[in-house]
């Protein structure tokens, strides 16, 4: 889980491991000397029950006012912490889940069966929790644990889960049917939880500029809906047809920025996607996922990580592309650089459908550190 701290504020984002519940109370517990109100953002698919308990115990045991924000979605034992709070709110574009406790055993069948009682007791808690949170009969509150139960924000405020809604975080459209299809949208929420400050520092400047040498230059089919790379491409083909050399001396400055606003916000992506891998695996590894990132592209990067983190393809998420229609072909004499170049669509099948053939490319390319 990444933990950050500001003022008043703790933000718990991503899956509960175990011994997160040491890095929240070090955390949590600076804030709580000072301050009498805190306010606790969360955004997490759930994870470990009882790194869980400690967190929603540490809250609800707290001599200070807990605020809860949903920022994006709470899974599970993440939905969990909500009856901890004394005030809860959900963004207008977030979810809950709540399902009943999960775990696997292995061993004898008196270890099933104890194991069986502690998922028992634990529901039990659950389900206590939910009553007294929201006020509905125990015989409601239990048909919601009958599989996994999803709640939209509107859904959540109906229910008593939460006691307001409010502005999205971030505005990225996501509907029920997505939610209960994939319950890994928290893939897509954090994405743009992590990189919406950056994008929201340059967009508008990024857009001005944009007008600005579209009017000044007289590009024709531009929009400050275009994309940088054609603007760039329009003002290529402007200087060669009127080879105004001395205009594009006075020009470069402001095309300086807007490269580098296509190079932040590729950089901000990559560390959105590379951030959860930090304490688990060595530098060295990050830094040949990184590598991949910015030679090969986002896309590339998301489909090599799917294998270490067990998350959804961002890209794919955010465009719902699918590669079924691909061919994972093995082509003789092709390398790394020479599928990017000419074929990059069928990197990504063999990343997916042929994942030896993937393995092979990416260590003649980056050497044995690479993994899928």
């Amino acid at each position: 889980m990444i933990i950050k701290v500001k003022d008043n504020k703790i933000w718990l984002h991503g899956r509960m491991w175990s011994g997160d519940d040491m890095y929240f109370d070090h955390h949590f517990s600076q804030i709580e000397k000072v301050h009498s109100e805190i306010k606790v953002h969360v955004h997490s698919i759930g994870g470990d029950v009882f790194t869980g308990n400690y967190i929603h115990s540490r809250l609800k045991n707290s001599e200070a006012t807990i605020d809860m924000q949903v920022d994006g979605v709470a899974f599970s034992m993440g939905a969990f912490l909500l009856p901890a709070a004394d005030k809860r709110s959900i963004v207008k574009n977030g979810f809950v889940m709540v399902h009943q406790a999960q775990g696997t055993t292995r061993g004898t069948a008196a270890d099933h069966r104890s194991n069986a009682e502690l998922l028992d007791g634990m529901n039990e808690n659950f389900i206590e929790d939910l009553i007294t949170m929201t006020g509905k009969a125990r015989k409601s509150v239990l048909k919601w644990f009958e599989g996994d139960t999803y709640f939209n924000s509107k859904k959540a405020l109906e229910n008593g889960i939460v006691d307001e809604i409010v502005d999205p975080v971030v505005n990225v459209k996501i509907n029920e049917k997505q939610a209960i299809a994939n319950p890994e949208l928290f893939g897509q929420f954090e994405a743009l939880l992590a990189t919406s400050q950056t994008q929201n520092n340059y967009k508008s400047k990024s857009i001005k500029m944009k007008l600005e040498i579209i009017a000044k230059y007289g590009l024709t089919g531009l929009t400050e809906a275009s994309s940088d790379t054609a603007v760039f491409e329009a003002l290529e083909k402007h200087f060669n047809a009127q080879s105004k050399t001395a205009d594009l001396t006075a020009l470069q400055g402001k095309y300086d920025i807007l490269e580098k606003s296509v190079k932040d916000q590729k950089e901000a992506k990559i560390e959105a996607l590379l951030k959860p891998l930090e304490g688990k695996l060595d530098k060295d590894k990050i830094e040949t996922y990184r590598t991949i990132g910015e030679t090969s592209g986002i896309e590339a990067l998301s489909l090599a990580l799917e294998g270490v983190k067990g998350r959804p393809d961002i890209a794919a998420l955010f465009t719902g592309r699918t590669d079924a229609s691909v061919t994972a072909t093995v082509k003789d004499g092709w390398d790394w650089d020479k599928y990017q170049k000419e074929d990059p669509r069928g990197i990504e099948a063999l990343a997916k459908n042929n994942p030896d053939a993937y393995l092979a490319l990416g260590k003649a390319k980056f050497g044995n550190q690479f993994q899928i």
